[in-house]
C-alpha cells in the first residue's frame, strides 16, 4: 500500500510527495496489478482499482452503503443503555467468601478494571434491524441453515443469528456503533457488586433466562427482552441465554497482562478467533455466568451466536 507523508497527510497512488527519499513509495517492478471484477480496493501492487462515492465504502472489491447517515439512508434506531464510569473486578474470584468456588483457567486471574462511561445495546440486534443493513448492501445476508432466524417468518423481534464476527462488526459500523470490548460486555452484565449472573447470584430459572437449565429453552430463540426479571445490573436484557454475543476482542487463554482500562485487548494475529459472551439458548448453568468466556473462528457462524452493539 502507498505510504502516508507525515507533513502532508496525503496518500498518492504513485508514491508520497516530498524531497526525502524515505517518503517515496517504490512499487515492486515485478508485481502485476489486477482489478478484474473489482469496483474498488487494492490492486495487489499498492495501487487502487477505483474509488467509491461519498457515503459508500469498499468491501470485498465492491462499493456498498457505508456508515448510516451518508447518502444511503438514516441510522437505524438502537435502544442504548447508558453505563456509567466505574471500577469492577473482572474474571472469576474463587474463595470462601464469594459466590463461585471453582474457576476455569481462562477466567483467571481476576483483575480490577477502571471503566469510562459508554453505551450498551439494551437488546441483541434483531432480525428486522439486520435486514435493513442487508437491504443497503452494507451487510451480507445471515446464514439460512436450519435454526437460523433470518429466513423464518415471525422472527422480526428475535435476535439475528448465524452471522460471522465480520457480519456483526459490519452491522455495528453501519449503524454508527461498534462491537463492545470484552471488559465492556462483562461490566454491562455484572455491574460493580461482583454478581455471578446478570440478575444477581441466584442460578438461572425459566423466569430469568432462555437457557438449557431445567429444560427452560425450546429449539429456537425467544424475542429479545422476553425476560425482564433477568436484566443486568445496568438494564441490559438477555445477557445470559437466548443468543451468545460476538465481542471485538480476539481470544486470549487467560487474563495475564490484560488491559485494565476497558479497552479492546488486541493481538498481532488478525485471523485470531474472537470471543463471544453470554451463552445461547443451549447454555448450561456454568455458561450463564457473567464471566464465562467462549470463542469461535471469526469466519464461523452458529444458530446460537449473534451480537449487540455498543457506542
Amino acid at each position: 500500500m502507498a505510504r502516508w507523508c507525515p507533513a502532508m497527510l496525503i496518500v498518492l497512488l504513485s508514491g508520497c510527495a516530498g524531497n526525502s527519499t524515505d517518503d517515496v513509495f517504490e512499487p515492486d517492478p515485478n508485481c502485476v496489478p489486477s482489478c478484474e471484477g473489482m469496483e474498488c480496493g487494492d490492486d495487489g501492487c499498492g495501487g487502487q482499482c477505483g474509488q467509491c462515492d461519498d457515503g459508500f465504502k469498499c468491501r470485498q472489491g465492491q462499493c456498498v452503503c457505508g456508515v448510516c447517515g451518508g447518502t444511503c439512508g438514516e441510522c437505524p434506531e438502537i435502544d442504548f443503555v447508558e453505563v456509567p464510569a466505574g471500577t469492577f473486578v473482572m474474571g472469576c474470584v474463587a474463595d470462601a467468601a464469594t459466590v463461585d468456588k471453582v474457576c476455569s483457567s481462562d477466567e483467571l486471574p481476576p483483575h480490577t478494571v477502571a471503566m469510562e462511561s459508554f453505551l450498551a445495546g439494551r437488546y441483541e440486534v434483531t432480525v428486522a434491524q439486520y435486514r435493513e443493513c442487508v437491504a443497503t448492501g452494507a451487510c451480507l445476508p445471515a446464514g439460512d441453515d436450519s435454526g437460523c432466524n433470518g429466513p423464518k417468518t415471525g422472527t422480526d423481534r428475535h435476535p439475528i443469528n448465524c452471522v460471522t464476527w465480520e457480519d456483526a462488526s459490519s452491522y455495528c459500523m453501519w449503524a454508527g456503533a461498534r462491537l463492545g470490548s470484552e471488559s465492556e460486555w462483562e461490566y454491562a452484565a455484572r455491574g460493580t457488586d461482583g454478581r455471578k449472573y446478570p440478575w444477581g447470584n441466584q442460578g438461572p430459572t425459566c423466569l430469568l433466562a432462555w437457557t438449557a437449565v431445567d429444560n427452560c429453552a425450546g429449539p429456537y430463540t425467544r424475542e429479545v427482552g422476553s425476560f425482564p426479571a433477568g436484566k443486568s445490573a445496568f438494564g441490559c436484557m438477555d445477557m445470559a441465554g437466548n443468543i451468545s454475543e460476538w465481542i471485538e476482542d480476539p481470544w486470549h487463554g487467560n487474563y495475564k497482562d490484560a488491559p485494565d482500562d476497558g479497552s479492546v485487548w488486541q493481538m498481532d494475529n488478525p485471523g485470531a478467533a474472537r470471543i463471544h459472551r453470554g451463552g445461547g439458548y443451549n447454555a448450561r448453568i456454568e455458561e450463564s455466568r457473567v464471566y464465562n468466556r467462549m470463542s469461535s473462528p471469526l469466519t464461523g457462524s452458529s444458530k446460537y451466536l449473534g451480537f449487540r452493539c455498543f457506542q
